[in-house]
This record gives C-alpha cells, structure tokens and sequence, in this order.
C-alpha cells in the first residue's frame, strides 16, 4: 500500500485564494449541516479544512465524470491552482492509494481563564435533562454581537482570542432556550461567519464558559454521498485515470477523527482525515449553560480548522 500525505498550505499567497477558501468553507459547513441532522442531541465534531484538503487532493487525481461530479459537489477546483501532485506513469499496477490529511492544534487563550474562579453549575442538555459541569468563567473585553436568522431567531456571538491574535473561537447560541442548534446550523455560511467577524464590538462581557472534551471518530460516506459525490464511491463510475490507468481506483470511505480540549489555559486538538481511496441573566453576562456551537478560525485566511456542536459537555 502506498501512503500519499500531501500538505496544501492554503495560507500562501494566491490569486483567487480568498474565494477558494470561501467555496472550501461552505463545503465544509454543508458536510457539518449532513452530521448535526443526524445527531441533533449529541455532540458533534469536525474539521472543515481537513475534509477540503482530502477530497481536493482526490479532485486533482479524478477525471471525466468523476471530476466534474467533485467540482460541482465541492464547488471549486484546485486544477491550476497548485503543481500536479503525481506524474503520468508514476505508480505501479500493484498501487493502492489512501489520502491522508493530519492537523494538529495547540493554542493558549490570549487571556487564560483563573482556575480559582471555575464552578460547578448545572448545563440543559437538549432533551430536557441536565448534568453538572465545570464553569469557566473570565471577566474581560471581548469582541462581541447580536444577530438574527433570516426565519427570525435571535442568537449572539463571542470571540475569544489565542494568544497571538491570528487564531480565535468563535461562541454561538441562540437567545432562547428552546430554540435547537439546527436552526442555527442550516444558516451557515462562510459570508455569514465573515458578516460576524467584521460586525464584533469590543465590549466588556463575564464570560462563562463549560470546560469540555469532545472525541468523534465519524465515516463522512454517507454525509458525501447525500451532497452528490456518489461516482467517487462506486468502483463502475470512479474514474481516477489522472493517478493510473492501470488499474480502476475508487473511494471505499472517508474517516475523520476529530479530538478537542478546552479549558482554562487554551484549546488543544488533532484531526485525521483519511479517505479510503440558550434568556439571559444580563447582556453583561453570557453563560453558555445550553448547547453551543463552536469555531476555531484562522483569522487572516478565514479558514475552519475546528467546529462542533456541544449539547453534552464532557469532562475529564
């Protein structure tokens, strides 16, 4: 078997690269959509950036139908964009191929929550029960803003920066408690997210916050083929010819293992992609005792490394 890691550094400077990004961004917040739908009670995971750097890594070895039918699923091509990745001729008869993406994440916060002043408080899981969590909570300036859905539902935003400032995770809940993540998560989109980060305040806020630990390992075939990339998958109609024409090639699966930690200093997480072949007491104070949504964004290309769904916090 031979393993092909190829590393797209989507941050050097390109023409047309801030619209690549969006395109990969949208991509990757449909595929989240496919995953929360299936899971609107559990916590969900996943990394974005990592299943775009996959599958663009499988457009630039499809051909024929099999490459249009990415492109159009995907909505962007990396062709021109970067070198081919493998010559004509380069792989033998006996090649089997798998596309492996790894990022890892370690970040401190830019002004760390004191561990003295985390409490245990009570977090509403979404099916009405309730579990006792740890409370981080930080009183600083942060950037901050109310929004609405097109459908009228009333959810706010909070970055809190690492240290460094070109990374930061993005807060989002709905105002009222009733109101389900997925009336969030159908709204998503990357102009969206950048709408947030350009309308953000600074503002003095009390931040608190559960500590968590989210671990999903998750097969995205199926999440795939409900957006249409449905000849990858089938040995008949895959056609991977730009890799070799010796042999029929098609993807049997997609995993991603997705881990992350918060907690008082900073965030720490690891993704692995492989494809197989709630009212508030006061605005002064946000307490996000009630599922959330999460983002950790790359400010300066826009791109998500991390995003989840928290409807269960999980501690150690």
């Amino acid at each position: 078997m031979l393993c092909i890691y190829i590393f797209l550094l989507l941050t050097l400077s390109r023409v047309g690269l801030s619209s690549l990004q969006e395109k990969q961004t949208d991509f990757g917040l449909k595929v989240f959509l496919q995953l929360s739908q299936d899971s609107m009670d559990k916590n969900v995971v996943f990394s974005p950036y990592g299943l775009a750097s996959v599958l663009s890594m499988a457009q630039l070895g499809a051909a024929g139908n099999t490459h249009k039918a990415l492109t159009a699923a995907l909505g962007f091509s990396l062709r021109g964009a970067i070198p081919v990745f493998l010559e004509a001729g380069s792989l033998s008869d006996e090649t089997r191929m798998v596309l492996l993406n790894a990022l890892h994440f370690q970040a401190l916060w830019k002004v760390p929550f004191d561990p003295t002043l985390t409490q245990e408080r009570i977090f509403h899981c979404p099916n009405g029960s309730t579990i006792p969590v740890h409370m981080m909570r930080l009183t600083s300036h942060f950037n901050y803003g109310e929004f609405v859905t097109n459908d009228g539902v009333d959810y706010d935003v909070i970055e809190v920066p690492y240290e460094g400032d070109s990374l930061s995770m993005l807060l989002v809940s709905p105002f009222e408690p009733e109101v389900p993540l997925s009336e969030l998560s159908a709204a998503l989109t990357s102009k969206k997210i950048q709408q947030w980060t350009t309308e953000l305040r600074s503002v003095k806020r009390r931040l608190s916050m559960p500590r968590f630990i989210l671990d999903s390992e998750v097969n995205l075939k199926q999440a795939l083929l409900n957006l249409g990339l449905r000849d990858m998958f089938s040995l008949a109609t895959a056609d991977f010819t730009r890799i070799t024409t010796d042999e029929r090639l098609c993807v049997s699966k997609v995993l991603q293992r997705v881990k992350i930690e918060v907690n008082e200093r900073g965030t720490k997480g690891a993704a692995g992609t492989a494809a197989v072949m709630f009212s508030r007491m006061a605005v002064e104070e946000i307490t996000l005792d009630r599922p959330f949504l999460f983002f950790i964004q790359h400010k300066h290309t826009g791109a998500i490394l991390f995003m989840g769904q928290v409807n269960q916090p999980q501690q150690q």
